[in-house]
């Protein structure tokens, strides 16, 4: 089966806002059996009892052939109260179980927890501003001791990411898992990775990271956390072990251009020098 063609550009996504705190929002947990018919039933049951649907989510899980739908509503113009949508809800065929919570300030309302990708991996969610400190402060170490930590703190980011891949996709050829290893940094907020391994025989892959994490941080332009990332993809899917090698930042393109080196005979990544 042929993957799906990847975006063009990188394009974020708003998964959490603070709601107005003048209208009531409330999330709709249902869980139930058979999706399609659970959500039309679902959807037919807001209009007629004018329930205002601002949002709407669901999750499939295979293993117990369950979903999980979220639902974000307002109540105001509606003829019935929480309680008694939730015994409506409750009462559909297909629903095993209703549950609806009042939103109130809360900023990332739109995840269940834990959010999970990949074959169940949980993800734990930071800001870009949190990671881009830490970088700089780390950054000041002495003799580049910093950067060598978040260069191996990345690596071992990369392959824990290609051993994921390799338990949910076995037996995927070498490209497939590059191609899916790019999709995963894209959706995961590492931006848009590219990989040419067109050198690699010669013990050199470069690698293009359009919109990295440093994009929108004023004078950054090293992520080391980035190279050891993507060093660890082509270690963790190619076997070739490397530190980072020629690096460029264009804050106009926002790209972010480096080479992977393979370590010659006789090197370690804690022995080279940055």
């Amino acid at each position: 089966m042929p993957l799906p063609p990847k975006p063009a550009e990188y394009l974020p996504r708003i998964l959490g806002t603070k709601q107005a705190s003048a209208r009531k929002v409330i999330e709709l947990v249902v869980v139930g059996k058979d999706h399609v018919e659970a959500l039309a039933m679902m959807l037919v049951m807001f209009r007629d009892h004018k329930v205002d649907l601002l949002g709407l989510a669901s999750q499939s899980m295979p293993e117990t052939k369950l979903f999980v739908i979220s639902a974000y509503v307002c109540l105001e113009s509606s003829d019935c109260s929480v309680e008694t949508l939730l015994g409506l809800l409750r009462n559909l065929l297909a629903v095993q179980s209703a549950d609806g919570t009042e939103m109130g300030i809360s900023r990332y309302n739109r995840f269940l927890f834990p959010v999970v990708a990949l074959d169940g991996t949980r993800l734990v969610i930071t800001s870009t501003e949190n990671l881009t400190d830490v970088e700089t402060a780390f950054s000041k170490l002495p003799e580049d001791t910093g950067n060598l930590v978040l260069f191996a703190t990345g690596r071992q980011s990369g392959l824990a990411l290609t051993r994921a891949l390799r338990r949910s996709n076995p037996g995927t050829s070498q490209q497939a898992m590059l191609m899916a290893a790019e999709d995963e940094l894209r959706t995961s907020g590492w931006g848009l990775a590219s990989f040419d391994l067109s050198a690699m025989e010669r013990g050199t892959v470069a690698v293009v990271v359009r919109d990295p994490i440093i994009a929108n941080t004023a004078g950054a332009v090293d992520s080391w956390t980035t190279y050891g990332l993507c060093a660890g993809v082509v270690e963790g899917i190619f076997g070739m072990v490397g530190h980072v090698g020629e690096r460029s930042y264009s804050t106009k393109a926002r790209q972010l251009r480096f080479k992977v080196v393979e370590l010659s005979a006789g090197q370690s990544l804690h022995g080279i020098g940055i």
